[in-house]
C-alpha cells in the first residue's frame, strides 16, 4: 500500500502542474492539464474511442477489463459503488461507467476517454443523474488504475479532489 501511495503521489505531482484549484473559470470546468469538461453539453454525448494503454491485459484478446466493485447490501438490497469496463478492439478502447447509488443503472459510455503517453495515463469524465460531473486521471496497470478523481463538479463548484485506487476485478 505505502508503494502505490507514493507512486500515485509521483503521478498527482506530474499531472497536477502549477494550476491552482481557484483558477478554474466559471464557464467551463477544466481539471488541470487532463481534461477539459463542458460546463453545460449542448449536443448529444457520443462514444469516445482511443488507443489503449501499452500494456498486454489491454488488448483486443484479453477481453473486456473490469474495475472497481458494485456491492448489494444483504438488508435492503440498495446498491453502491462505481464500476468501469474497458473494452479494447481493432477500432481502438471504448469505456463504460455503472455509479450505483441505491440500484444499479444500465452502463454509460466514459466521455473524453484518451490514453496520455507522455503521463502514462487514461483520462475520463462521466455526468451522474443530478448533472455532477467526475473527471478522471489514472495510472493504468494490470491489477489497478490509480490517480485522481475530481468529484461533484458542476457549473459553479469545482468539486474535490481525491486520490483514488480502483481494483481491477477478475
Amino acid at each position: 500500500m505505502v508503494r502505490v501511495t507514493l507512486i500515485s503521489s509521483i503521478v498527482v505531482a506530474c499531472v497536477a502542474c502549477a494550476a491552482k484549484d481557484e483558477d478554474v473559470p466559471p464557464q467551463k470546468v477544466v481539471a488541470r492539464n487532463w481534461v477539459t469538461v463542458p460546463a453545460a453539453p449542448s449536443a448529444p454525448l457520443v462514444d469516445t474511442i482511443t488507443q489503449p494503454p501499452p500494456l498486454p491485459c489491454f488488448s483486443s484478446d484479453s477481453g473486456p477489463l473490469h474495475f472497481g466493485e458494485i456491492t448489494v447490501s444483504a438488508v435492503d438490497q440498495d446498491a453502491s459503488g462505481v464500476s468501469y469496463t474497458f473494452e479494447v478492439t481493432s477500432q481502438g478502447m471504448t469505456g463504460t461507467v455503472v455509479d450505483a447509488r441505491g440500484e444499479a443503472p444500465p452502463p454509460k459510455r466514459l466521455q473524453g476517454l484518451h490514453y496520455r503517453a507522455a503521463t502514462d495515463s487514461l483520462v475520463f469524465w462521466y455526468a451522474s443523474g443530478s448533472g455532477d460531473r467526475y473527471i478522471f486521471s489514472f495510472r493504468p496497470t494490470c491489477d489497478s488504475l490509480f490517480g485522481r478523481a475530481r468529484l461533484f463538479v458542476t457549473d459553479t463548484d469545482p468539486g474535490q479532489l481525491e486520490h483514488e485506487v480502483v481494483r481491477r476485478q477478475r
